[in-house]
């Protein structure tokens, strides 16, 4: 079972790839490719909570991991002084750099499992609506790794964490948008199928959180997402601000 399960969410991420190449565009949470208005006005939204969340400013240097083809990473860049997008899809990444050729905007490959930064790197982290894709015993791991490379003081935004306590209702919510697309559909009825029977999907406690900070020696702050948001009603963001005191 714990194969299948495992199979099943490799195969999620390998149509992540392909559905975003397909696209044209790693707006968040849209599957409405018809509706281009609707995706823009949602990722102006989204980049506007990022930026609220992380509290960017123009000196900052930014990581957003999970960056696809570095749709959002682009539209961060006026922010801060320098963004670095990473994915451990090389294929997203060889189309992020052939889109998005901007002074201070860089992509490559990685795995959030293992940066190759050094310590204390950078000031912000984001890494929105991609903890869906890690297996929930890795949490652990990513949460190190993101404290390792982010600077005294710096912070950390775990955006669009599908929310356990919501679990029984994910899938109608999900399939509820009216005008997914065709690629759109394959992916979420995987899902779909998935949660019910396997539940590959990581979904997460706002207590896994709570507990890896508190021994991590981070403050947690949860925030609902805003109402307009397709999936507000099962999903939610964490910021972790790493202390300027060590250890």
């Amino acid at each position: 079972m714990d194969r299948l399960s495992n199979f099943l969410q490799k195969l999620r991420w390998h149509l992540r790839g392909h559905v975003l190449r397909w696209k044209g565009t790693n707006s968040p949470r849209s599957r409405r490719h018809e509706d281009k208005e609707y995706e823009e006005r949602l990722c102006k939204l989204v980049l506007e909570d990022i930026r609220d969340l992380l509290e960017l400013k123009p000196e900052d240097k930014l990581i957003d991991i999970g960056c696809a083809d570095g749709y959002l990473t682009q539209g961060l860049r006026s922010s801060v002084s320098s963004v670095t997008g990473i994915d451990r899809s090389s294929s997203l990444i060889s189309l992020a750099k052939e889109r998005h050729k901007i002074e201070g905007l860089s992509f490559r490959v990685g795995d959030v499992l293992s940066l190759s930064f050094d310590d204390a790197t950078f000031d912000k982290v984001c890494c929105y609506s991609m903890l869906q894709y890690v297996c929930k015993a890795d949490l652990s791991r990513v949460l190190t790794e993101l404290t390792r490379i982010t600077k005294p003081d710096g912070h950390i935004l775990l955006g669009d964490i599908f929310d356990k306590s919501k679990e029984e209702t994910f899938a109608d919510v999900i399939l509820s948008d009216s005008q997914i697309s065709i690629p759109g559909h394959l992916v979420y009825w995987l899902e779909w199928l998935s949660l019910k029977l396997l539940n590959p999907v990581t979904m997460y406690e706002r207590e896994d959180f709570t507990s890896l900070a508190k021994s991590m020696g981070l403050d947690v702050q949860f925030h609902e997402q805003r109402k307009d948001f397709p999936y507000s009603a099962i999903c939610y963001d964490v910021v972790l601000r790493k202390s300027s005191i060590t250890n």
